[in-house]
């Protein structure tokens, strides 16, 4: 591959472009899915893509191809060039400024291959879905277990010298199933992934939990419509989290979309709270030695004492705002959010009386005006205690007033994705009820 990425620089500088990217990946790997004790699918993949990037003449263009040949190379170069030719002229447009250009990168020990066999992943898989059968006898099998590893060959290329590559392994599994009873049916899942197979969940921690989860929604009971604090589970303060780094994407502020383009130097969080990335911290699903663009991952501050610092930016959105590039083509890095050391129980204790919330649905977040509206389902807690499932309701605020309003965070964080987070206490949204429907 990275023989095939240079000769694409090297008919890059015969054409007289002014700059080339060139960016391989080769991904293999199998997952497993068994149901009701069946090895149900295996399926494989192999998978070899490039994306040729041309800026010639302040013009910019770009071609991905799965034919990595080297004349399918060649072939996406020329198309790249023809597409440049119609664009319109963009001064911020182009490779980074050397100086951002990580020359010199870090090893983040990200490939640690798992030795497993289709034949043995169906077993784990198949006693996963056992286990949890075996634990309550309102389960029934749902969707099945499932047992996934890849390994992804990532190579970079640019016509200002930088050259990159990496190797990373990608290991899951995961179990979905079914709780009954004569009036009604729930499902629900449980999941792990992580860099290295051996860090896994094990096969009875994920029948625990899944049967926990999904016999848990039984017997839900509607409540009225109220102002209360709620308690998002980890899995829900994930996808929260997840509306703000939108939010701090350097391209959305340049364009106005989003509700922080105003509140650079503004405290949107608590005194004291420090939001930062750490991609070099080895071993983790959102480290990165550098980003699509071959830009430097560097540990990064945004936010400091509560107060947004610096939006999160790539070679272009940098360009765009005029601040610096820091390295996020790819997205938000290694990230921990800070925990109060609360356990979801604690804070459940804490909150007294309130909604906790395991799900959410819909679409109703507009990262623009900040506005949040989601369908919920989970718990209503009272005495510090959960009393019964609730379903059919939706929570609603604003994610500046949310960010505010954080009263706790929890320690039960989940580790399996970019984001490290546990759960998150706010003090009040305004919960809509069964007489709102």
């Amino acid at each position: 591959m990275r023989e095939r990425l240079a000769g694409v620089m090297q008919e890059g500088s015969r054409m007289g472009i002014d700059q080339v990217q060139a960016g391989g990946r080769v991904e293999k790997g199998f997952s497993v899915t068994a149901r009701d004790s069946v090895n149900e699918s295996i399926s494989y993949h192999e998978q070899v893509a490039a994306r040729i990037s041309v800026y010639h003449q302040g013009r910019a263009g770009s071609v991905s191809t799965t034919d990595a040949s080297k004349q399918g190379l060649k072939n996406a170069l020329e198309k790249a060039v023809s597409l440049a030719s119609f664009a319109e002229p963009d001064p911020d447009a182009g490779l980074p400024n050397d100086a951002d250009l990580a020359f010199d990168y870090p090893d983040c020990d990200l490939y640690h291959p798992w030795k497993l066999s289709p034949e043995d992943a169906a077993r784990i898989a198949i006693d996963i879905e056992k286990q949890a059968l075996s634990l309550d006898s309102r389960c029934a099998v749902g969707d099945g277990a499932h047992v996934a590893t890849y390994d992804t060959v990532s190579c970079l290329m640019n016509s200002k010298g930088f050259e990159g590559s990496y190797r990373r392994s990608d290991h899951s599994m995961g179990v979905n199933m079914l709780a009954k009873t004569t009036d009604e049916m729930k499902s629900d899942y449980a999941y792990t992934a992580s860099r290295l197979s051996s860090e896994l969940r094990s096969s009875t921690d994920l029948a625990s939990e899944v049967v926990k989860k999904v016999v848990g929604r039984l017997g839900a009971k509607p409540i009225t419509s109220r102002s209360a604090p709620v308690v998002f589970s980890p899995e829900v303060a994930l996808g929260f989290w997840g509306h703000l780094f939108n939010a701090m994407s350097g391209r959305r502020i340049h364009r106005q979309k989003s509700f922080l383009c105003k509140r650079l130097g503004q405290r949107l969080l608590r005194p004291g709270f420090v939001l930062q990335q750490q991609p070099h911290v080895t071993k983790q699903a959102g480290s990165m030695p550098y980003d699509f663009n071959g830009s430097k991952t560097e540990a990064t501050v945004f936010f400091d004492d509560g107060v947004f610092q610096t939006p999160m930016t790539s070679a272009y959105s940098a360009r765009q705002l005029g601040v610096p590039n820091t390295g996020n083509a790819s997205g938000i890095h290694h990230c921990v959010i800070p925990s109060d050391d609360l356990t979801l129980e604690s804070m459940c204790e804490r909150m007294g009386e309130g909604l906790l919330v395991m799900d959410v649905m819909g679409q109703g977040v507009d990262i623009t005006t900040g506005d949040y509206s989601r369908g919920a389902s989970g718990y209503w807690v009272s005495g510090g205690e959960i009393q019964h499932a609730v379903e059919g309701v939706t929570i609603a605020s604003t994610l500046p007033e949310m960010l505010l309003g954080i009263q706790g965070l929890g320690s039960d964080r989940l580790t399996r994705s970019r984001v490290h987070a546990g759960s998150i206490w706010f003090n009040e949204l305004v919960i809509g009820g069964a007489d709102t429907n």
